[in-house]
């Protein structure tokens, strides 16, 4: 029997006697069917092993290459038929959409922003400026198409607005070359505030008038807001000094100190030097003077009769905004605030009263209620009113009351001071108001409530009893009613600025409203908002606290507070 070893002694004897020959080798190998397995394990043969050895595994690495190839193949496949499933989903979804939009009645094609004509995008970006151009620079990056939009309508970039916020003046000088080189001949808007530590009003004025009237920019609004009212005086006196053809155009002028206690009168100034001078801007049709210092219509020539809006802040009494009144014949809103503490010395007389016959908005801010106003106005068109005082005294309150009653047929829209609210005198006349603001407390010490100041315990609870019978008196005839409803079309009851003291007394009147207006279908209509909100002043309490605290803290003081 011939098995593996005879074979294996038979193949060595033969490599032996080949010596190098390599094809006498192959020769008797070819013979033997075992021979690769006795070559690889013979460990005496050295010449021809390495070779045979080769041969065998150059078939194996054959056969692993084919395999990757194969493989790559396949991947190859399955990534066309993934595409080929998506350009079918793709084209499976365009079809659908059609047959949606052609089902809705809708126009076939695309319908988003680049299919957009410039035209209507001309009229959506107005919506973005909100009164300051800047607001543009972000969009005009989003793409090439809106870009250019934004960069052609010169409209858009009309709308200058500089102190917001804490800038470098190189920054602020380009943005205004910026902005007038691209707002080309149109009409530009000016509006500085005094948010900016790096520059003042007054330098932004400054820098604004070098580089809008230079060449032939015409200016529409100016608008300006400061902390000095050396610097209102100073805009008073240089623009009439200015090219004419600058501000003919103007419409719209504010000015606005917000120092409070300053006292400087315009009386000192000349009015021939002003821009309330002897050329008046002849276009101007809203006005707003907001500061403390006081004016005179007699002393200006300011065309009056052509504003349709008038916002007056000034130091005066209510008889000399009653003469600027007489004058303002085609007012449409109104804004004034007197000085009522001037106002102690006049005696009613018989002084002509400002018929206002498109006056449609009035609002009236001070301590009291003024000695001629609103008492002299006569506003039959007025459809919305605002009195907002600190105290009032029963003389006031019949006169208030006579007023409103000439306004009833028109007045729509109704906020007064809970000062004034302690009785419902005035309800009975209001059958067409359809919106009623409360503001503030029910008493005239409203202003100290919610303090620890208190004398005693036992004050404290007569002001809240006071304040609790003020509150009943006024919001309970709304819910308890005669035969007649009071304000009968009331649609919406705001009380804000309400403190912690009558926080539990009107939540619980304004739910029995609530009630009484919703399930009763007679006589009144239903409500559709009401609105309560307290005055904030935790924080400045807490920031006067920590003023004193710091102090305190200096002379050893240790201070923790849990906020």
């Amino acid at each position: 029997m011939v098995g593996p070893t005879v074979e294996r002694l038979n193949v060595l004897d033969v490599v032996r006697r080949a010596g190098n020959s390599r094809s006498v080798l192959f020769t008797v190998l070819a013979s033997f069917p075992h021979t690769h397995h006795h070559l690889i394990h013979c460990p005496s043969v050295r010449l021809s092993l390495p070779y045979t050895h080769r041969v065998y595994m150059s078939r194996r690495r054959a056969t692993r290459t084919q395999r990757e190839v194969k493989t790559s193949e396949v991947d190859e496949e399955i990534r066309l038929l993934d595409e080929e499933q998506a350009e079918a989903n793709r084209r499976f979804e365009e079809r659908r959409a059609r047959l949606l939009r052609k089902k809705a009645g809708l126009p076939s094609g695309s319908v988003g922003v680049q299919s957009m004509p410039p035209e209507l995008l001309s009229e959506v970006f107005p919506y973005l400026v909100n009164g300051d151009s800047r607001n543009l620079v972000w969009p005009s990056h989003v793409c090439r198409l809106w870009r250019e939009v934004i960069l052609r309508e010169a409209a858009l970039w009309r709308f200058i607005c500089v102190g917001e916020k804490d800038e470098h003046k190189r920054v602020t000088l380009a943005y205004l070359k910026t902005c007038i080189t691209r707002a080309r001949s149109r009409l530009l808007s000016f509006s500085v505030k005094p948010h900016n530590e790096y520059m003042s009003s007054e330098a932004y004025f400054k820098e604004i008038l070098k580089a809008a009237t230079t060449g032939t920019e015409t200016w529409e609004s100016f608008s300006f807001t400061t902390l000095e009212m050396a610097d209102c005086v100073l805009i008073l006196i240089t623009i009439p000094r200015c090219q004419p053809k600058v501000f003919a155009p103007l419409k719209n002028l504010s000015l606005t100190c917000l120092g409070r206690l300053q006292p400087w009168s315009l009386y000192t100034l000349d009015p021939q030097q002003t821009i309330l001078g002897p050329v008046p801007l002849r276009s101007l049709q809203t006005l707003t003077l907001d500061f403390s210092s006081s004016i005179s219509a007699a002393k200006t020539s300011v065309s009056w009769n052509r504003l349709t809006s008038l916002k007056l802040a000034s130091g005066m009494t209510s008889l000399a905004y009653l003469s600027i009144l007489c004058l303002c014949t085609n007012l449409e809103s109104c804004s004034i605030s007197p000085d009522t503490d001037f106002d102690l010395g006049y005696t009613t007389g018989s002084y002509e009263p400002a018929i206002l016959a498109k006056l449609k908005k009035l609002e009236l801010v001070c301590n009291s209620k003024p000695a001629f106003l609103p008492s002299l106005l006569v506003c039959p068109c007025l459809e919305e009113a605002t009195f907002k005082f600190n105290y009032c005294m029963e003389v006031g309150d019949a006169e208030l009351i006579a007023f409103l009653a000439k306004c009833e047929a028109t007045l729509r829209r109704l906020k007064l001071s809970g000062v004034f609210c302690r009785t419902d005198k005035w309800a009975p006349s209001m059958q067409n108001l359809e919106e009623l603001t409360i503001m503030g407390g029910y008493d005239s010490d409203f202003d100290s409530d919610d303090s620890s100041d208190s004398d005693s315990d036992d004050d404290s609870d007569d002001e809240d009893e006071s304040s609790d019978q003020a509150i009943s008196s006024f919001f309970s005839p709304l819910v308890v009613t005669p035969k007649k409803a009071l304000l009968p079309r009331l649609k919406v009851l705001q009380v804000i600025d309400q403190s912690k003291r009558s926080k539990n007394a009107v939540n619980a009147l304004l739910f029995q409203i609530a009630k009484f207006r919703m399930t009763r279908k007679r006589n009144v209509a239903k409500l559709q908002r009401i609105v309560f909100k307290m005055v904030d002043r935790t924080d400045a309490k807490m920031d006067q606290y920590r003023r004193q605290y710091a102090k305190w803290e200096k002379d050893g003081l240790q201070v923790e507070l849990d906020e």
